[in-house]
C-alpha cells in the first residue's frame, strides 16, 4: 500500500512537469523513427525464429525467417502487441521444438515476469493447447526443454 502512495505521488509531480510532454513527444517521435532489428536467434532445420522490434509498436514480437535469414520473408508468429493491444503483454523468452513446428512463449503482464508458457503452432501462430502458469516466478528466468520428436507429455500437442 506505501509503494502505490508513493508511487502514485510521484506520478502526480512527473505529470505536472511543464518539461514532460515535450520530452515524451521528441522520444516517442525518435522512437518510432528507428528501424526494425531482430535479435535472439534461433535456428531450427530451415528456420530461424527471432525477436523483432518494429517501433512504434510497444512490444518485440517473434518472428520466422526462412533459412536464408531475409528481413524482407519474416512473419511474425506471435504478436503480443495483439494479444493485448494495451502494449502490457511482454514474451519473457521462446523456444522452438527440434522440428520448428512449434513455439513455447513464456508470457508475462505489466512487467511482473511472472511468465506463463503458452503454446503456439508456428505455421499458423495459432495458441494451443494449455498454459502453464508462473514457469518463472520468483526467479526471473526460465526455460524449457522439448523431447527430441518434438512432442510433449500427451497434453494435447
Amino acid at each position: 500500500m506505501a509503494r502505490d502512495l508513493q508511487r502514485k505521488r510521484t506520478r502526480k509531480y512527473l505529470d505536472r512537469l511543464a518539461q514532460r510532454k515535450p520530452i515524451f513527444s521528441q522520444l516517442m517521435e525518435q522512437t518510432a523513427a528507428t528501424s526494425r532489428s531482430f535479435y535472439g536467434l534461433h535456428a531450427v532445420g530451415d528456420q530461424v525464429f527471432a525477436f523483432l522490434n518494429q517501433p512504434p509498436k510497444q512490444q518485440p514480437m517473434i518472428a520466422v525467417l526462412g533459412n536464408a535469414a531475409d528481413a524482407a520473408q519474416a512473419r511474425v508468429v506471435v504478436d503480443p502487441n495483439i494479444l493485448n493491444p494495451k502494449g502490457t503483454t511482454a514474451i519473457d523468452w521462446f523456444v522452438p521444438s527440434p522440428n520448428g513446428a512449434w513455439l513455447a512463449v513464456s508470457l508475462s503482464e505489466n512487467g511482473s515476469e511472472d511468465g506463463s508458457v503458452h503454446l503456439f503452432e508456428a505455421a499458423s501462430g495459432k495458441q494451443v493447447g494449455e498454459v502453464v502458469p508462473r514457469v518463472q516466478y520468483p526467479t526471473g528466468g526460465g526455460s524449457l526443454a522439448w523431447r527430441k520428436d518434438s512432442k510433449g507429455s500427451g497434453h494435447g500437442e
